[in-house]
């Protein structure tokens, strides 16, 4: 069902996308934000759609961890220069379960 709705969600942004590519509005203020708003948001939700199979055996700790680094990169841009790095760091040393020595 979420699957579904994530979707038509998607599909709905990118036919908004493609209509207001089209005719865009008449308000300079509605088309500074709205076309750009409906690509990039149709992208990720449908890439989400895409991706929830795997989204769904992911730990939880991952969709947290990477709220927070956006949460944090939207307030301070500057620490996105140390998350990088840090996210590197940790997925070359993470636990790699499932293999024995």
């Amino acid at each position: 069902m979420r699957r579904t709705a994530l979707g038509l969600l998607a599909a709905t942004l990118v036919t908004g996308a493609v209509y207001f590519s089209l005719w865009p509005p008449e308000s300079v203020n509605w088309r500074a934000w709205l076309l750009p708003a409906c690509v990039r948001m149709g992208a990720v939700t449908a890439a989400l759609w895409i991706a929830w199979d795997d989204l769904q055996r992911l730990p939880r700790w991952v969709l947290s961890a990477t709220v927070t680094a956006l949460v944090l990169v939207a307030i301070k841009p500057r620490l996105f220069l140390l998350i990088i790095p840090l996210v590197a760091v940790l997925a070359i040393i993470r636990p790699r379960f499932g293999q024995r020595k």
